[in-house]
């Protein structure tokens, strides 16, 4: 029997209050990033947790052992935002709206991943993310910018499902990734999804490549040029909608690929 690849999917810290009233510190992911690579896909899914400076082992050197056992890694949303302050940016946000670890992990995780070409899916905060660890900056909130509309959740949603329902069209950059993925599968350039993020790309980093537009202009998804392996960013949620959306499905089932072709190399 043929190895099983294995699957890294990155974790966020969140804070919540107990019944006593206490604070406890979570590493968490929410479950349907686990059903995407686990139930469409022979797998051994792991979960990366965000421990940041925090360890008496170096963090590169947590990354470096990272490395030698995935075969693919997920990079996940979140209900946080980036500090805006890894941007460059003097935008004042609560300090609850951050997660300092990931922010540290991913920003060195990411780097070693492009240079040693191990498949790399990066969603919604996880592409923001891939922006910045390429020296890009973002939007704090997208929907105060003139011309752009509003991409957080929708507001009528009756259920997390519905929340996560496609919302506004998006058009593929031709010659690109995706557009490769898309005639791959037969299917064409121009596609619906769906939208909950508040923060969006202002400087595209340096390195990377437009992959999808929104309508208003927003940067949708973007690819690494040169990469030695996989690495696709996309601002919305493929892990939802597999049954129904084309392009999803398609996204997953490129990475599984690549990730296989890793872990039998």
């Amino acid at each position: 029997m043929s190895q099983l690849p294995v699957i890294g999917i990155g974790t966020s810290v969140t804070r919540e209050p107990n019944a006593q009233g206490w604070d406890i510190k979570r590493y968490s992911v929410k479950e349907q990033y686990l059903f995407s690579v686990i139930e469409p896909f022979p797998c051994v899914p792991v979960f990366l947790p965000s421990v940041g400076h925090r360890g008496k082992a170096s963090l590169e050197d947590v990354i470096d052992r990272w490395l030698d056992l995935v075969d693919g890694v997920v990079l996940t949303g979140a209900v946080s935002n980036m500090n805006p302050v890894r941007y460059g940016s003097d935008y004042v946000e609560e300090a609850p709206k951050f997660d300092t670890d990931r922010d540290d992990t991913n920003l060195e995780l990411i780097p070693m991943l492009i240079e040693q070409g191990v498949p790399l899916l990066a969603i919604c905060r996880g592409f923001q993310e891939l922006n910045v660890a390429f020296g890009g900056s973002l939007y704090p909130r997208l929907h105060d910018i003139d011309g752009r509309f509003d991409h957080r959740a929708p507001k009528e949603a009756t259920s997390e499902r519905d929340e996560f329902r496609d919302v506004h069209s998006v058009e593929i950059s031709e010659g690109g990734l995706l557009a490769d993925i898309c005639a791959s599968n037969g299917i064409g350039l121009a596609h619906t999804i769906n939208s909950l993020h508040e923060q969006g790309i202002h400087r595209l980093g340096v390195g990377l490549s437009v992959e999808a537009l929104a309508e208003d202009g927003t940067i949708e998804a973007v690819s690494v040029g040169g990469s030695r392996g996989f690495c696709l960013g996309v601002q919305w949620h493929p892990e939802w909608g597999r049954e129904s959306n084309p392009l999803n499905r398609a996204i997953f089932d490129r990475f599984y690929l690549s990730a296989v072709q890793k872990s039998e190399r």
